[in-house]
């Protein structure tokens, strides 16, 4: 009698749907409304095509990679947990096109369908989330805070865009346009990959915290902001940092040069910290490669800054100009006094006395900016790691 039992349950539970193909639960009207509001975005979406059914995990030349349509899509590195994870998430969200919007790196992403129409709207699951924050359409707006650029709303501080105002109108623009209520992050370790989602009011809890002390906590924990310039009084003393009276350049981003890593991807080695690529190296320099990330860690840099549209990049050592170089990578000493911008075929430099370009920063606005930079930190060399006669890598040191 038993072993009827047991058998009837067995043929049951084989007919019985498993979770996982389970349809979506669809979202609730208040969000499908959204979508039929008409925005005009900034400028044209990055999208491009995907087809969910192609994503597979693979581990070529030692990196896990996402890829889809026989095509990389992501690069992990050694992390096959965070490459796992995303895959999982973008086979629930199972998008037809995929948005990007970050420059010089993604900030957030974004996955569309069709509907009956063929109109692209969003997906109608929120995905394997590794956390959901909920986005209040109403307060929602495109603020700088420290320096940069950031998507907020009255309670929280959801995306930073660095000194790119233009990638935070654009996520605003497409959070309106697509009815996104909800910023969600897929990672086991670490953040890999942040994104747009709509889910049904209610699914996020709310926080305990008041929306003020919750935002300032936020600002405050910040590790992405302005490169705050140093002050200085009458005698040249170096005045206190007041966050209030500041005057912020760029972008600035704390690193620790023990956690970088060399990838090699399609286009050669990139020298990288977390998601952030800092320098790119040819396929066949390895050597090159090495030695700017054994640079980077004898110099002990703590922060990785940005100033400019042509992505003009330097080092700080605990907000100080870096010393310990290699002497075989650092180039001539210039006076900082008699530094001036020039214009090189429709790009703005920092020149010497001489007129030799020491750095390009894009617009004659940039370079105004950068040379201030490099004189408030007192710059007065530069070490320089080639890739194949080109520098990838250059830092900017004091010699005193």
């Amino acid at each position: 009698m038993a072993r009827r039992v047991f058998a009837g349950f067995a043929v049951f539970a084989s007919f019985a749907p498993s979770s996982a193909q389970m349809p979506p639960m669809p979202l609730p009207p208040t969000i499908l409304a959204k979508r039929e509001a008409r925005v005009d975005l900034p400028r044209p979406e990055n999208l491009r095509a995907i087809d969910p059914k192609t994503l597979s995990v693979k581990r070529l030349a030692g990196q896990w990679q996402l890829w889809a349509d026989d095509k990389p899509f992501k690069t992990f590195g050694e992390n096959a947990d965070d490459a796992n994870d995303v895959a999982r998430t973008l086979r629930e969200l199972y998008p037809q096109r995929w948005g990007a919007i970050g420059t010089g790196r993604t900030v957030v992403e974004y996955g569309l369908t069709t509907d009956n129409d063929q109109k692209l709207v969003a997906p109608q699951v929120a995905g394997f989330a590794r956390s959901l924050t909920a986005m209040d359409a109403k307060t929602l707006r495109v603020e700088r805070i420290r320096g940069v650029w950031c998507l907020r709303d009255d309670a929280n501080l959801l995306l930073n865009f660095g000194a790119h105002r233009s990638d935070a109108e654009q996520a605003l623009a497409v959070a309106q346009k697509y009815g996104f209520n909800r910023i969600g992050t897929a990672g086991r370790r670490e953040t890999a990959m942040t994104f747009f989602t709509a889910a049904p009011d209610g699914l996020v809890p709310a926080s305990t915290l008041p929306a003020g002390v919750s935002f300032r906590m936020q600002v405050d924990a910040m590790t992405r902001t302005g490169i705050p310039l140093p002050a200085f009084g009458s005698l040249g003393e170096r005045k206190r940092f007041d966050p209030a009276t500041v005057e912020y350049v760029g972008e600035s981003m704390p690193i620790d040069p023990r956690r970088t890593e060399l990838r090699a991807d399609t286009g050669g080695i990139s020298l990288v910290h977390g998601n952030e690529v800092l320098a790119r190296f040819a396929a066949n320099d390895d050597y090159a490669a090495r030695e700017a990330q054994r640079a980077l860690r004898d110099a002990r840099i703590t922060e990785f800054c940005r100033v400019g549209s042509a992505g003009c990049s330097f080092y700080l050592c605990n907000g100080q100009a870096p010393r310990n170089l290699p002497l075989h990578a650092l180039g001539p000493r210039f006076d900082t006094a008699g530094l001036r911008t020039v214009d090189v075929r429709g790009v703005w430099h920092v020149a010497d006395t001489l007129g030799r370009p020491i750095a390009a920063a894009g617009t004659r606005d940039d370079a105004d900016t950068l040379l201030r930079t490099i004189r408030a930190f007192g710059f007065d060399q530069v070490a320089a790691f080639p890739n194949i006669g080109k520098p990838a890598l250059t830092v900017f040191a004091k010699s005193r």
